[in-house]
């Protein structure tokens, strides 16, 4: 297959990071003496903060004040990440290293807020290997929609043909499709569902397939 750019989601692709804003919600929804339902969690993955802003609202008890949950939340997902660290996801060092071999270029394109990114990567040992970063809070509107994949084109000069993405979450692969990009699916936590598996050329269970399927030489 011949590409010039990897479009790389961060959060659960990369790195072992969704299951922490998930521990955080469930600990900070138990605090304040409510349940976070399985299905609601799953709908945030991949979201960029302001596009989950109206669910939380949603799902939230009346009695339940939404600046002190989202603080207190924060605050549990710090020390999280204080006490467990960040994991690089199996094959994502490899991966990365191929492709700067083969001349492949490899965009993080993440809803997380440009803030945490570098601080992301450093944890997880691959800042050295990646350079150019497309951010939630660069455009209006995250995934699902295609504005974030639309704007990583933009920048980097590439067409969509160019490209492939690499996706954890339904969000993240519907704003790939809607960008007319080809995706593969690495699951994490979620389980594909149809509409996933639709969206995606392939679906593969780890980074280190990713590079066998796409460097097969």
């Amino acid at each position: 297959m011949m590409i010039k750019a990897l479009l790389l989601d961060l959060d659960g692709t990369l790195i072992d990071s969704e299951r922490i804003p998930k521990m955080a919600w469930q600990k900070a929804a138990e605090h304040f003496g409510f349940t976070a339902d399985e299905t609601f969690l799953n709908q945030l993955t991949g979201m960029t903060k302001q596009t989950a802003q109206g669910l939380v609202k949603k799902v939230l008890p009346e009695n339940v004040d939404v600046e002190a949950f989202q603080a207190y939340r924060h605050q549990i997902m710090a020390q999280i990440l204080k006490e467990q660290g960040i994991k690089a996801k199996k094959g994502a060092r490899e991966l990365l290293l191929k492709a700067q071999r083969e001349d492949v270029e490899c965009i993080v394109v993440t809803s997380s807020y440009t803030v945490s990114v570098g601080e992301k990567l450093a944890a997880a040992g691959l800042a050295d290997l990646i350079e150019k970063i497309v951010c939630g809070d660069e455009v209006m509107h995250g995934k699902p929609a295609p504005d974030i994949y639309l704007l990583a084109m933009e920048r980097y000069h590439l067409n969509k043909d160019e490209c492939i993405v690499i996706e954890d979450s339904k969000n993240g692969l519907l704003s790939a499709k809607q960008a007319e990009i080809k995706s593969i699916l690495v699951p994490d936590l979620i389980s594909p569902d149809a509409e996933m598996t639709e969206c995606a050329e392939i679906v593969l269970n780890d980074l280190t397939a990713v590079l066998k399927y796409l460097f097969k030489n």
